[in-house]
């Protein structure tokens, strides 16, 4: 390969492992690429071996000889050194290796931020009036209310997602199968004009798009009834929205404990 492929390689190689934010199709190119660049390299090569060891932190040595990828779970000694080795007898001088890491964090850490996009999030009772979710009795029915905007210079986002994780104390209750009239406050509201809404148990969310040229679009409001179930304290994760292939446009309401008490 010439050195201004083998640069570009490497250019790709490093966005890829960035903790930028790429679009599906960004990161599809991308990847094909590299393994179109790949099967370049292993026409050229007779018996195309791969062949090395990787040592962990505590000393442990896994030997791998293979022309496939392999993957090593690593379970302790985050954030020490791993060493990865080519054997001199590989087809190959350069190898490509990929770290991440996956699971539950503990408690959410976002918080509230603004880009492009305004998220800004109420609570009623069935009246209309404003509460705090934070402390709830058990069978307690209200309304979250959410408002998103378009603030950048664009005239027009498409393919908007927004989210709302219920913490494990509440459930939604899915008005809309049961023709319930919404209190008389969300009658100035912009409403029912997302392109399309999913409801699961576990949160609600809606896809739409923002026209600043059509004055109902550029922004939209969002209204969900919700019950409180299960006694207990419960975490609310981050309520966020954003620009599906636009990283620029995103905007995040921090999440909050919330309790259920029981009825006296």
């Amino acid at each position: 390969m010439d050195d201004q492929t083998t640069k570009l390689i490497q250019g790709i190689s490093a966005h890829l492992a960035s903790s930028s934010w790429y679009s599906t199709q960004a990161l599809s190119y991308s990847i094909t690429a590299m393994g179109k660049y790949i099967n370049t390299m292993i026409k050229g090569t007779e018996n195309p071996r791969i062949k090395g060891s990787v040592t962990l932190p505590d000393g442990k040595k896994i030997d791998f000889d293979d022309t496939k990828a392999i993957s090593i779970n690593i379970e302790k000694d985050f954030g020490k050194d791993i060493q990865i080795r080519l054997d001199p007898e590989t087809s190959f001088k350069k190898l490509y290796s990929l770290m991440n890491w996956n699971g539950v964090p503990l408690e959410s850490n976002e918080e509230t931020s603004s880009r492009n996009l305004t998220l800004k999030v109420n609570w009623y009772n069935e009246d209309g009036l404003t509460i705090d979710p934070s402390v709830l009795k058990q069978g307690t029915s209200f309304w979250a209310h959410f408002n998103v905007k378009n603030v950048s210079s664009l005239d027009r986002v498409d393919e908007i997602a927004l989210m709302f994780m219920l913490p494990s104390g509440w459930e939604v209750q899915n008005t809309r199968l049961q023709s319930e009239m919404l209190p008389k406050k969300f009658a100035s509201l912009k409403l029912n004009h997302e392109e399309y809404l999913d409801i699961r148990d576990d949160r609600v969310m809606w896809f739409f798009d923002l026209h600043r040229w059509k004055p109902l679009y550029n922004e939209m409001d969002f209204v969900v009834k919700i019950n409180t179930v299960t006694v207990g304290e419960f975490t609310m994760p981050s309520i966020f929205t954003e620009a599906m292939y636009n990283g620029s446009f995103r905007a995040t309401v921090k999440g909050q404990k919330v309790k259920v008490t029981g009825v006296e």
